[in-house]
């Protein structure tokens, strides 16, 4: 006799992850039914995640339990404790991109620069030696009529409040005010004379000095052209054709630099 002609098999229950499927197949001649398992499919661990996490701090351990689920029928497959470390407090080291800053000597303004300072995580703290040389919010300030000089700026990062970084190190910066120019003005810058006068008589003008900073002071270079200690000029009798200089210095002071100014006297 002739076997049986099956045709395909049909799934008639899903193997699931613990549990066998089934099959069937129907011969095709006489309609006899044939069954067969299809086999569990056994559990597909995903990736573990973690679950009651208790974060560590810098006092006390921490904990989370690794939880592995089956990703097809989401059955939990493991769990296991772990255990993690007590935080590391953790160094903290500031520095600045200059160790020294330059300014002038302004006697109307306030003067400021931004400060690079870099590896803080605190607040950061400044202590000048001189209220008018100061820092705040990250910028350096020089007020204005602060004296020429060197002055000295401490700089610290307090602890984290978390606790994460301890104060950091403590930097100085050094801000050097200059001497500014000298601020003399004279007035004439020139005088002139015709020769034929003066073969009549002497000639005088004064020197008039305004803004100078610190004691003036006059010179001629030539006994025919004398100047007086307060800037009265006299051109004698008979002083030929040429040009004479006077020199008008301002001495300065501990703010202004030394400056010269010259007058050039005209015989012609």
């Amino acid at each position: 006799m002739p076997g049986h002609v099956y045709g395909a098999w049909k799934v008639v229950r899903k193997a699931t992850c613990t549990e066998d499927g089934i099959k069937e197949r129907v011969c095709q001649e006489c309609g006899h039914t044939e069954s067969a398992a299809i086999p569990a499919t056994g559990h597909q661990p995903a990736a573990p995640v973690k679950e009651n996490e208790i974060a560590a701090t810098f006092d006390s351990e921490g904990s989370y339990e690794s939880v592995v689920y089956c990703s097809v029928c989401k059955k939990e497959l493991s769990r296991e404790t772990i255990v993690t470390p007590i935080l590391v407090i953790k160094d903290q080291t500031i520095a600045a991109a200059k160790s020294s800053y330059a300014f002038t000597f302004n006697s109307a303004k306030t003067q400021n620069q931004a400060l690079n300072i870099s590896g803080a995580h605190g607040t950061l703290s400044y202590t000048s030696g001189n209220a008018k040389v100061y820092a705040k919010d990250g910028k350096l300030y020089v007020d204005k009529a602060t004296p020429a000089g060197t002055y000295t700026i401490k700089i610290t990062a307090a602890a984290t409040e978390n606790g994460e970084y301890k104060a950091s190190n403590t930097i100085t910066i050094t801000v050097k005010v200059g001497k500014a120019a000298n601020t003399i003005k004279v007035s004439p810058t020139t005088k002139k004379f015709k020769v034929a006068k003066l073969k009549k008589k002497a000639q005088s003008f004064q020197i008039k000095v305004t803004q100078a900073q610190g004691k003036v002071t006059y010179k001629s270079i030539n006994k025919k052209v004398k100047v007086t200690a307060k800037g009265k000029v006299t051109v004698k009798k008979g002083t030929k054709k040429g040009n004479y200089k006077i020199t008008v210095t301002a001495a300065g002071n501990g703010n202004y630099n030394k400056a010269v100014k010259t007058v050039i006297v005209v015989v012609k």
